[in-house]
């Protein structure tokens, strides 16, 4: 996918499937940051239920994404659209997956839980995101100058 970023550099190129990639390791990671801390196993448990605590995340976060457009198909992308994009579909899809997390997991959600899931999956979703964004412009406008010069 190609984008233009607000200097106007053309051929950024933010990709849907490393973005998604990473989205999907972000909530692992915190999955299994959070298993580390509130469980008495070891590292067999933090992985082996990773999963379970990431998954209703992973779909609120995709559900979310796909709405507030969080993997642009846009040519120009600007970086205060493209963050709070990432913002906003990260607040929905939280709350989204709180809400599968209570109904379907039949897991309590209480209101530390989402303070802390909230701040951590927005250090560890968002974050990354924004540093992608920045480095892909930056290399976009290394290659500008390159080509121009």
């Amino acid at each position: 996918m190609r984008v233009e970023t607000e200097r106007g550099h053309s051929g950024v190129r933010l990709s849907t499937p490393l973005l998604a990639a990473t989205d999907v390791a972000a909530f692992l990671v915190f999955a299994v940051g959070g298993r580390m801390m509130h469980s008495g196993g070891g590292p067999a448990d933090w992985l082996s239920h990773a999963p379970r605590v990431a998954a209703p995340l992973l779909i609120g976060w995709f559900a979310a994404a796909t709405v507030f457009g969080a993997y642009p198909r846009a040519r120009e992308v600007r970086l205060l659209r493209f963050a709070m994009s990432s913002l906003l579909a990260l607040l929905a899809g939280d709350a989204i997956g709180f809400a599968a997390r209570a109904y379907l997991l039949r897991e309590g959600v209480s209101f530390p839980f989402v303070v802390t899931a909230v701040a951590f999956t927005m250090l560890v979703v968002v974050g990354p995101r924004l540093i992608y964004f920045w480095r892909a412009t930056a290399r976009a406008g290394r290659q500008s100058l390159a080509t121009s010069g």
